[in-house]
């Protein structure tokens, strides 16, 4: 680990990108999935990794479970695998799901996974028992569901329902116990939906699109609230750089940030979607995800072809440090 003014180097990966990344439950791992199907998984505190080859092509998303012990990552070549956190031991492989596995989602319980295939447009919720020792773990497909085409899934945070968000424009939400759809919203047909992000008290839903632009839908309904200008600078359409990357709530659901591809985070008010901060961190980005205390936010940066640095910055410092210093406006009062 390299400190730099400020900004944490954690590692690379010689000549490939990290497109999938996510924070351990603990907030001191973070997991790293790469263009060639290695896992990285650093310890921001001591600097240590370890380092294993999960599959054979892109790392599509990577899932901790609850308790840290466990991580499931997927690939757009083979499939579906959890494996042990700490030593890269494979634990579980579903090869009868198929080979083009999309997003999935461990539930906050550490009961349940949900992942998606693009090969057959199936979900499937399976079940999940960790034990101390993994060779005794259990995970049977307990559901299935279809809904294709789908870019994100994530759970409520009272793991009563899942959200689906297909490229096709639609917005899904299901029982979590019987997978039927309980609500269908029709986004307009020239948002092409990317990440989704559950409010903490579960009544909304924050939506980002690969045009940049920014929604708040009602879960009850499905239905838009409120819509945000596109992201990044350039406010057009046709602005395939402004694809949002990542967006979550703070703790407190009065705010939430949005990520997106051309290197711009954006905080808003929930309430009103009105803009409260922008950075601009002059570069695109890859692979974006944001510590469970909402307090770092991990992303790779398109290197030279020779090192991919993966950055680690706080957004609720008021001056962050990148090669240059970006200096931030002071926060006004969050909107409730």
């Amino acid at each position: 680990m390299v400190l730099i003014t400020g900004v944490t180097v954690a590692h690379a990966q010689q000549g490939s990108v990290a497109y999938a990344q996510s924070w351990s439950p603990d907030g001191i791992y973070l997991a790293s999935g790469y263009g060639d199907g290695t896992v990285r998984i650093l310890n921001t505190q001591t600097g240590n990794t370890i380092s294993f080859v999960a599959h054979n092509n892109l790392i599509f998303e990577i899932s901790w479970s609850p308790d840290g012990r466990r991580i499931a990552t997927s690939t757009i070549g083979d499939g579906l695998r959890i494996w042990v956190s700490q030593t890269g031991q494979l634990v579980k492989d579903f090869p009868g799901i198929g080979i083009f596995m999309g997003p999935i989602s461990w539930s906050p319980s550490g009961q349940r996974i949900v992942a998606l295939s693009y090969q057959t447009g199936n979900g499937y919720i399976i079940s999940a028992s960790i034990n101390n020792d993994y060779t005794q773990d259990n995970y049977q497909i307990i559901s299935t569901f279809f809904t294709p085409s789908v870019s994100d899934i994530q759970w409520s945070p009272n793991q009563t329902k899942i959200a689906t968000l297909g490229i096709s424009h639609a917005l899904e939400i299901r029982n979590a116990s019987y997978t039927n759809p309980i609500g269908i919203g029709q986004l307009p047909d020239e948002d092409i939906v990317s990440r989704i992000a559950w409010h903490p008290n579960n009544t909304k839903i924050a939506v980002g699109t690969y045009q940049g632009k920014i929604l708040i839908i009602d879960s009850s309904s499905s239905n838009p609230l409120f819509s945000a200008p596109l992201q990044g600078s350039d406010s057009s359409a046709e602005n395939a750089e402004g694809i949002i990357f990542g967006i979550f709530f703070n703790t407190d659901g009065t705010q939430f940030t949005s990520i997106s591809r051309d290197g711009f985070i954006k905080i808003w008010a929930t309430s009103s979607l009105s803009l409260l901060r922008e950075i601009d961190l002059g570069t695109p980005i890859y692979g974006v995800a944001i510590s469970p205390d909402k307090t770092k936010i991990a992303y790779d940066v398109e290197g030279d072809g020779q090192i991919t640095p993966i950055i680690i910055a706080s957004p609720s410092v008021m001056t962050l440090i990148n090669a240059d210093t970006i200096t931030l406006e002071p926060t006004s009062t969050p909107e409730q």
